[in-house]
């Protein structure tokens, strides 16, 4: 839709099918294919546009199930008085209706039931599929699959420049905090993750691990979050999050505190007394930090270092309770073909997700 389509080429998609493409010339397909967008277009726009090709694309499926329909009634010879009474109850049975006694059934078709949804609503799920397909690219394609949320939000712009040029940049940022009312690195700090596991039906495929669960402060979005990929999980990925994502965190921010501290103690010695309340906020501001990411790392250990205690199993446990207990009893060893229903639940335990997580079930 941004980039258009020309009959005389192949699809940008690099799909090994597009060799053998042809493109239709269905008057429908024909009108799909006009509905062509810009780099200046804005979000809503292109949104809009999307949802008019789903408005285009719903039409011929119903014109195909009219064409099906009909050779089916020419191979079985139905007779047209026949073809009345099967369409008169397949209506019947499709219908969404409630009767009412002594009120009228009221009918309502497929295109009625869409018009009640917000467009609104619609819009901003199209804005935020482009922001998740940004998002899977980019974790995609890294060597780890672990990317910090600083990291993420930088190359997410790299992809809104590569498709939309760096002079717009700005601007479709701009839109997105409209459309959402929180800023991108808010958004994907705070809601990527849930709409996520909206989206991929409660198997999550990329998880936000993030400390804000270990934060004293009331909706905290953590003072560090991770993106993970979950088929790059390994036996490593935990203790590489602790050495090269979170331990520097950790060390910042205890040099900060011992920094605060002694210009805290300098400004008493001088009876400095706006100096001295200005310091004993961002101390406690800095040690409410140190002590969350103390706890993000304590529990980091804790899944990964081998319990004490093993699990203790029912007499007849179920499968997802045994592999579960093994990801989980020798240390955190993720086994990818187990699912992310078994490889999660150690880490949601933990409290180390987003809140998402727990509707992982």
């Amino acid at each position: 839709m941004l980039h258009g389509f020309d009959p005389e080429n192949e699809p940008i998609s690099g799909h090994p099918f597009t060799e053998q493409l042809c493109w239709g010339d269905w008057k429908s397909l024909t009108r799909i294919r006009s509905i062509v967008g810009s780099k200046t277009v804005s979000l809503d726009g292109l949104a809009r546009m999307a949802l008019k090709r789903e408005q285009e694309m719903r039409s011929r499926l119903k014109e195909l199930e009219k064409l099906i329909d009909e050779d089916i009634y020419r191979l079985y010879e139905i007779s047209e008085n026949d073809k009345k009474i099967i369409e008169q109850e397949l209506a019947l049975r499709s219908e969404s209706a409630l009767s009412f006694e002594g009120e009228e059934t009221t009918e309502i078709d497929d295109e009625q039931i869409q018009e009640t949804f917000n467009e609104e609503m619609k819009i901003r799920d199209h804005v935020a599929r482009l922001l998740s397909f940004y998002i899977r690219k980019i974790l995609d394609s890294n060597a780890d699959g672990v990317v910090p949320l600083h990291r993420l939000v930088e190359q997410l712009r790299n992809e809104l420049a590569n498709d939309f040029g760096e002079a717009e940049t700005n601007t479709k940022e701009k839109e997105i905090q409209k459309m959402f009312g929180k800023s991108l690195e808010e958004w994907i700090a705070t809601e990527y993750f849930d709409f996520h596991v909206n989206l991929y039906k409660r198997r999550p495929v990329y998880w936000h691990l993030t400390s804000s669960n270990f934060s004293s402060a009331r909706r905290s979005s953590g003072a560090v979050n991770l993106f993970i990929h979950y088929h790059k999980l390994d036996r490593d990925t935990v203790p590489k999050i602790i050495s090269n994502y979170l331990k520097p965190e950790v060390d910042a921010s205890k040099w900060k505190t011992e920094r605060l501290k002694r210009e805290l103690q300098e400004a008493r010695d001088k009876s400095n007394k706006v100096k001295e309340k200005e310091l004993s906020k961002q101390l406690e501001t800095t040690l409410s930090v140190l002590e969350e990411l103390q706890g993000f790392q304590e529990a980091l250990e804790t899944v990964h270092n081998p319990p004490t205690d093993k699990t203790k199993l029912p007499r007849n446990p179920t499968w997802l309770q045994q592999k579960t207990s093994e990801v989980r009893d020798n240390g955190y060893g993720p086994v990818i073909d187990y699912g992310v229903r078994v490889n999660i639940e150690p880490l949601k335990e933990a409290g180390l997700l987003h809140k998402a997580a727990q509707r992982v079930k």
